[in-house]
């Protein structure tokens, strides 16, 4: 048995033969809807709902897939609330994974942020707000999904190991040991491999404009090395503490013509607005699913 969803069958008689199998998979719908208590988080309040299992594939999804470009996940405030309409997966009785987020109404900080799922290109579908307006962006909004803290920003500070003040040149997110790193734009591998104090280093060049740089890895991921496509939102290295760092986190740095800038402080591109040709298809499927996200309030 390799999951719920695949198993394969060893037959011994006469002559041996391997297969593989996929069992049949049914689709169930649902929506949830909850609000974020004082000292609590996203994960806490979806698992009073649905369970360990099941919200820890929805949050993740959340946070990488959808609004990885508008919302930091660690940053919520008591009082900010959601609701999504989603399917599950099942294999049998057994619960298998998340399957499509149809929609999702997050407001944050008193701020609506709407996600409705479209599919303005046969090859994946995209997220739009009410207006017609991409979710994506053509960065993430940190290059770690979800489970850290910022523990250095961009600018002056009292360096940790020399004790001296001095320009930080980048952002450090403090993460457990192991957890995923993602590129945060499409690119091609400048550079992965050791790199004096940054350890473990991977450098992104994105076009003649953007380039990306993620330091102090433990581990680069397999098949990361220089020459290499990436695209957005695809694992690159995990979290460790390698060359000059006191402790796991990620240093991540942005470069704009050669320059280190502070990407919270820079007005970064967009995606591509919807088509308007589209448009017409669009407003009819977001009007069905508002009308699915406001009869579970009622």
């Amino acid at each position: 048995k390799k999951s719920e969803r695949e198993y394969v069958v060893a037959d011994l008689r006469d002559t041996i033969e391997v297969y593989q199998g996929e069992r049949k998979v049914s689709i169930k719908t649902n929506i949830v809807s909850g609000t974020i208590k004082e000292g609590g988080s996203l994960w806490i309040s979806l698992s009073k709902k649905l369970g360990d299992n099941k919200s820890a594939p929805l949050v993740m999804r959340l946070a990488r897939s959808i609004y990885a470009w508008t919302i930091d996940f660690n940053r919520l405030q008591a009082e900010d609330s959601f609701i999504v309409y989603f399917e599950e997966e099942y294999v049998g009785e057994n619960f298998d994974d998340i399957g499509k987020i149809f929609a999702v109404s997050f407001t944050h900080k008193g701020k609506i942020i709407n996600a409705f799922r479209f599919n303005e290109n046969e090859k994946y579908a995209d997220y739009f707000d009410e207006n017609g307006n991409n979710l994506r962006k053509a960065f993430l909004k940190t290059p770690i999904a979800y489970d850290f803290r910022i523990s250095s920003n961009f600018g002056k500070r009292k360096h940790p190991i020399s004790g001296k003040w001095s320009n930080h040149f980048g952002t450090d997110y403090a993460a457990t040991t192991g957890t995923e790193i993602m590129s945060t734009a499409n690119g091609t591998i400048d550079f992965a491999g050791r790199k004096g104090g940054y350890g473990k280093c991977v450098i992104i060049k994105h076009n003649s404009t953007y380039t990306t740089l993620y330091a102090h890895m433990s581990k680069i991921k397999s098949g990361i090395q220089k020459g290499t496509y990436v695209k957005q939102s695809d694992i690159i290295g995990f979290v460790g503490s390698t060359g000059y760092a006191t402790g796991p986190h990620l240093h991540y740095e942005f470069w704009i013509n050669g320059k280190q800038v502070d990407p919270y402080k820079e007005d970064l591109p967009p995606a591509d607005p919807l088509k308007e040709e589209n448009k017409e298809g669009f407003e009819k499927i977001r009007d069905n699913y508002i009308l699915k996200l406001n009869e579970s309030v009622k």
